[in-house]
């Protein structure tokens, strides 16, 4: 279980930033609209990923669990209602929550240590 939610968490973390870094690119669709407002979100959104990548690498459920709360509530919600590609990006923010749940469960099967 718990290679399991550390592979989940650090691939659902791995695309969550190449679809942000897509995003910032600007290469996919017209920039007309996007403000100073929108890249601090982004910045933000990738900042949360890479500590998912932490978590996942390190297997701290409750600091992935975090990230999913962190990630999904503002940005993947509302990005699962999109077309296009970038409602993979709140699928990936779904991975974030079994990956912690599966990492939970994980730890819990191993015996303490001292």
């Amino acid at each position: 279980m718990l290679a399991l939610g550390r592979g989940i968490g650090l691939g659902a973390a791995g695309v969550t930033l190449a679809l942000w870094g897509w995003f910032l690119s600007g290469k996919l669709y017209n920039t007309a609209g996007i403000t100073t407002a929108t890249y601090s979100v982004v910045y933000l959104m990738v900042l949360i990923a890479v500590v998912g990548v932490f978590a996942a690498w390190k297997a701290w459920p409750h600091l992935m669990l975090l990230v999913f709360f962190l990630s999904f509530v503002p940005m993947g919600f509302y990005l699962l209602g999109t077309p296009g590609v970038f409602f993979w990006i709140g699928v990936t923010n779904l991975g974030f929550l079994a990956s912690g749940i599966l990492l939970r469960k994980g730890r819990r099967a191993q015996p303490p240590e001292f």
